[in-house]
C-alpha cells in the first residue's frame, strides 16, 4: 500500500463528515418568531410589574411618636432618616418585583435567537434581576424604633441607619444607560422583524412609553447619580 493511500482515505472520510456535520446543527433561529416570543414573554411581565409598583408606591414615612424630635435635628441629620426611609421602601419594591424580573430573564433566555439587538434586550433584563436583587438585600426595619433609637442617641445613626445608607447610595448611583438603551433598540429591533408596537411595547417592563429613553447612541437614557455607563 502507498504511504499516500492512508491520506487519500482520511480526506475522503473527512469530505463526507463536514456535510453531516454541518446538517446535524440547530437550524438558524427564526428571527421573527423569537421577536414575537419575546414580546408574549415581556409583555404580560410589565403588566405584572405596573400592578406591584401601584401596590409599592413609596409614600409618606408613618406618624411616629419621636416625630417632633425629629424635626428639631438640622436639615442634614432629617435628610439622613429620610434616606433611611427611602432605602427601606426602594428595597420592599425590589423584593417584590424581583421574581417577576428574574422568572422573566429566564424565559427569555429559552428563546432562540442570534439577532445581536435581541440578545443585548435580554441581557439587560439580567443586569436589572441582579441589581434589583441586590438592592432587595437589605433588611426590613421598623421605621419608628429605628427613628426613636435615633433621636434618642443624639442623631447618630443606627445599625440599620448605616445598612440602608450603603443600599441608598448604590440605587441612586445605579446608572442604567446601557441597560435602557439596549431595551429600546431591542424593542425597535421587535416591530422590525413584525412585531405590533403594541405588543413590543412592554419588553422594557414598562407601559408608558412617554417615560422611555431615546434609542439614539448620542442621547443619555435614565441615569441615576454620577455612576458609569454599564456595558
Amino acid at each position: 500500500m502507498s504511504r499516500r493511500t492512508p491520506l487519500v482515505l482520511l480526506s475522503a472520510v473527512l469530505f463526507t463528515l463536514f456535510p453531516a456535520t454541518a446538517s446535524a446543527q440547530a437550524p438558524p433561529a427564526d428571527e421573527h418568531a423569537a421577536a414575537q416570543a419575546f414580546a408574549d414573554i415581556t409583555l404580560p411581565a410589565a403588566h405584572e410589574l405596573a400592578s406591584i409598583g401601584a401596590t409599592y408606591a413609596i409614600g409618606e414615612p408613618p406618624s411616629c411618636k419621636a416625630d417632633r424630635r425629629l424635626a428639631r435635628g438640622t436639615d442634614r441629620q432629617q435628610t439622613r432618616f429620610a434616606e433611611f426611609f427611602l432605602a427601606q421602601e426602594i428595597a420592599a419594591l425590589t423584593r417584590a418585583t424581583t421574581p417577576t424580573i428574574e422568572r422573566t430573564a429566564t424565559a427569555l433566555d429559552a428563546v432562540a435567537t442570534a439577532d445581536p439587538a435581541l440578545k443585548n434586550g435580554r441581557r439587560a433584563w439580567h443586569r436589572v434581576a441582579r441589581m434589583y436583587s441586590r438592592i432587595g438585600e437589605l433588611t426590613r426595619a421598623r421605621v419608628c424604633s429605628v427613628m426613636r433609637n435615633y433621636v434618642r442617641g443624639g442623631y447618630q445613626p443606627t445599625r440599620e441607619m448605616r445598612r440602608a445608607a450603603k443600599t441608598y447610595r448604590v440605587a441612586m448611583r445605579w446608572d442604567t444607560t446601557w441597560i435602557d438603551r439596549a431595551m429600546a433598540k431591542a424593542t425597535k429591533r421587535m416591530i422590525a422583524l413584525g412585531v405590533t408596537p403594541e405588543n413590543a411595547d412592554g419588553f422594557d417592563g414598562e407601559l408608558e412609553p412617554a417615560e422611555k429613553p431615546e434609542d439614539d447612541g448620542g442621547k443619555p437614557g435614565k441615569t441615576r447619580g454620577n455612576g458609569k455607563n454599564e456595558s
